[in-house]
């Protein structure tokens, strides 16, 4: 047992935390993190001014491991005396919202509307369960839309999730799934890049009975993995090889639902978790927390037994678990919510078996402008396949210091859950993986010739591939929007530039004569020199002078440096050309960065 109090928790991509929620002395729930121990417990939205004090919780980490995306109650609402509405796990009257690891900025993902009066004409609307696709390209929930059933109407939202801009942005909403029988539905866990599990009356069953699913995502075909239309099998986590479902259901109950009685949450009832494989065959009882014979079994004084979320830990070792006490009434529930850790004996049924890690053929280049030659200290991208078990950014566990506070360490890390990279034999500095790219931080090393790379993970080593090396390989970084064509250039005032349409509500063009600032790798060494693989302190002045012209116009430069590890700054007074998008090249030492990169002006 991880927590005495709380639901939902869900571990991080690389396994080192668990998020959860939990009902606090107000009533409401918050957003918690933990260590896989159940230690180190930080609240992130409680009491915190930057988020609203209603409901917050059923939150998951975006793939990148940067932030959490969750369920936040609107702090008014239609019948907001009642605290359950907005109940994590219901999700009436919330929209999704994103935040930082540390709760210090928030951000507003979704705007479903919220009613406010009787006769709005404003439905009962809601969000719930955030989940991400496998390459974490999307993001998908289940929203309530309608009245109807008991429950009312539910389908599955989805819509393009990107952290390029430096914060989590969400794209414009689509309809994944509408049931074109039965009124729930709720999305659960990607199988692939088009399959889902799912959960609902989608065979025309009552809500109660509703079944697991696998919905095609692309063709909205459903196919029933579970078909026992009396019992309730909802909440499911899949296995990290994606062969196996846990899932919740109370066919082994000794309390059947009443399903004539619309108050469900009062009425007594146990489940269990079982397991099958994901085309619904080999079921079997995975725990017995209401049998008094099992080791598990927590029911001394006819306490019933509930469960429901889980997920299961990144290496498949683990479960994280939800599991309610009921301390009611032999006639009335009283559950209780508590965060549990279940160890399986035999992990390796759910865990990844790792393929050998392989560079594309030409699949390094510049992290900048994808120019194939690269220098020390600047900033390189991989491509291949079987490159990482996982997909995220480094944090603060890859540092030394405290899970929670500012890095402490100066020095970069080698390795990201077991992903490392050598150049000539080398470590290089890894800050991104995934299966398809890694970015790191080329080390110290030869100056001009062929550098000889290397990835290893847990599957193996891969082939020795050759990129060419010099001392100065320029390239300027772009943004996702526009697919890569625009510069990620700021104003003074550090928001970007780029037309308003680029970054809706926040990009602005850059005007001929302001000064704007504009970020690139591999421009060469500072002077005074700085070590590569160092968290850099202060800005220090790159040793060669930087020219930029955009549009054809030679620009004046303010100043060219290094401000982070690998990370150039140029600042440039923009010079008197014409509105539109404009071409923007530096050179250092004869050598210039991509021929692909504009700045959109104004005059």
């Amino acid at each position: 047992m991880l927590q005495q109090s709380g639901a939902r928790p869900r571990w991080s991509p690389d396994g080192k935390l668990i998020v959860f929620d939990r009902q606090n002395s107000d009533g409401y729930y918050d957003v918690y993190l933990m260590d896989p121990n159940g230690g180190n417990v930080q609240s992130l939205t409680d009491g915190n001014p930057g988020i609203t004090q209603r409901n917050n919780g059923n939150a998951r980490f975006t793939p990148s491991g940067k932030y959490l995306v969750f369920v936040s109650e609107s702090m008014d609402h239609y019948g907001d005396e009642a605290s359950w509405y907005g109940d994590p796990g219901v999700g009436l009257f919330s929209n999704l919202w994103a935040m930082d690891l540390a709760g210090g900025n928030f951000w507003q993902l979704t705007d479903i509307p919220i009613k406010q009066n009787l006769l709005d004409g404003i439905p009962a609307a809601g969000a719930v369960n955030p989940a991400f696709s496998l390459d974490g390209s999307r993001l998908i929930w289940t929203e309530r839309y309608g009245e109807g059933g008991k429950w009312g109407s539910w389908r599955i939202e989805q819509a393009p999730f990107s952290e390029s801009a430096g914060s989590p942005q969400l794209g414009g909403a689509t309809d994944l799934f509408s049931p074109p029988e039965g009124t729930y539905v709720t999305g659960m866990a990607f199988l692939d890049e088009t399959n889902l599990t799912v959960a609902g009356n989608l065979s025309g069953q009552d809500v109660y009975g509703m079944d697991q699913y696998v919905l095609d995502s692309k063709s909205g075909e459903t196919r029933d993995l579970t078909n026992t239309p009396t019992q309730w099998e909802e909440d499911d986590c899949v296995s990290p090889n994606k062969q196996y479902v846990v899932f919740m259901s109370d066919i082994t109950s000794r309390y059947p639902l009443d399903f004539a009685n619309a108050d469900w949450p009062s009425q007594p009832r146990q489940r269990e978790y079982f397991l099958m494989k994901t085309d619904g065959s080999a079921k079997e009882q995975l725990t017995f927390f209401n049998d008094s014979t099992a080791p598990e079994y927590i029911g001394a004084g006819q306490k019933r037994t509930i469960v429901a979320a889980c997920e299961f830990s990144p290496d498949g070792r683990s479960l994280a678990a939800t599991i309610g006490v009921d301390y009611g009434t032999p006639s009335t529930a009283n559950i209780q919510l508590k965060v549990a850790r279940i160890d399986f004996a035999q992990p390796s049924l759910f865990a990844n078996s790792p393929a050998a890690p392989a560079i594309n053929n030409g699949g390094i280049s510049s992290d900048a402008g994808f120019q194939p030659a690269i220098s020390s200290g600047s900033w390189v991208a991989i491509f291949g396949s079987n490159l990482a078990p996982d997909q995220r950014l480094w944090n603060a566990f890859d540092f030394e210091g405290s899970p929670y506070a500012p890095r402490s360490a100066t020095d970069l890390p080698t390795t990201l859950d077991g992903v490392s990279v050598t150049f000539n034999g080398k470590p290089a500095y890894v800050s991104y993986i995934s299966p398809t790219q890694i970015n790191v931080l080329v080390p110290s090393g030869e100056v001009s010739g062929t550098a000889q790379v290397n990835v290893t993970t847990s599957g193996g080593a891969s082939q020795v591939a050759s990129s060419p090396i010099q001392t100065y390989a320029p390239g300027l970084f772009t943004v996702v929007p526009g697919g890569g064509k625009y510069l990620a250039a700021q104003h003074a005032d550090f928001s970007p530039v780029g037309s308003p349409a680029l970054f809706p509500g926040h990009s602005t063009p850059a005007k001929p004569g302001e000064a704007i600032l504009l970020y690139g790798t591999g421009f060469g060494p500072s002077n005074p020199a700085t070590a590569i693989g160092q968290i850099i302190s202060a800005p220090v002045p790159l040793a060669a002078d930087v020219k930029v012209t955009i549009g054809g116009v030679q620009a004046q430069v303010k100043f060219a440096g290094v401000v982070g590890a690998g990370l150039n700054q140029i600042n440039v007074i923009v010079p008197n050309v014409g509105s539109g998008d404009q071409l923007v090249v530096a050179e250092v030492n004869g050598q210039r960065s991509q021929p692909n990169a504009y700045l959109t002006i104004q005059q």
